[in-house]
């Protein structure tokens, strides 16, 4: 009596390993476009010295937000006097984010403006309004 299971024949199992290498090399073509679409850029964390009213803008971010390093990389490129709270690493971060409520990262704070996510034209208009750019 047949036990039910079904066996793949020698050439239906060389067919589906076939398929392995250009999956890999998909997932790692995904992966690497990921990282490669923002600079890297060193975030200027917003500290006692710093002050963050020495800061044009203040940003909550995570280490692992690709739209968090576009943001950084944007103020970087456009000479923006910013400061960042990691809402998983300073308590002070965490605190603002969950005051925000808005429950998405980057929060970007400019003067009495919140934006919330990596919308390079919202900023620049945010920006201008409050005569940084």
């Amino acid at each position: 009596m047949a036990t039910g299971k079904l066996e793949q024949s020698p050439t239906e199992q060389s067919s589906n390993r076939r398929w392995l290498p250009l999956i890999f090399l998909f997932v790692a073509f995904i992966a690497l476009t990921q990282y490669a679409q923002s600079p890297a850029v060193e975030p200027v964390m917003c500290t006692e010295k710093l002050g963050v009213a020495a800061a044009d803008v203040v940003m909550l971010s995570a280490s692992w937000c690709r739209y968090c390093r576009k943001a950084r990389g944007f103020f970087v490129s456009e000479q923006v006097s910013y400061c960042e709270y990691d809402i998983e690493k300073t308590v002070t971060g965490a605190a603002m984010y969950q005051r925000s409520r808005f429950g998405a990262i980057p929060v970007i704070f400019v003067g009495g403006e919140t934006l919330v996510g990596f919308d390079r034209d919202s900023i620049e208009l945010v920006l201008a309004a409050n005569d940084l750019l």
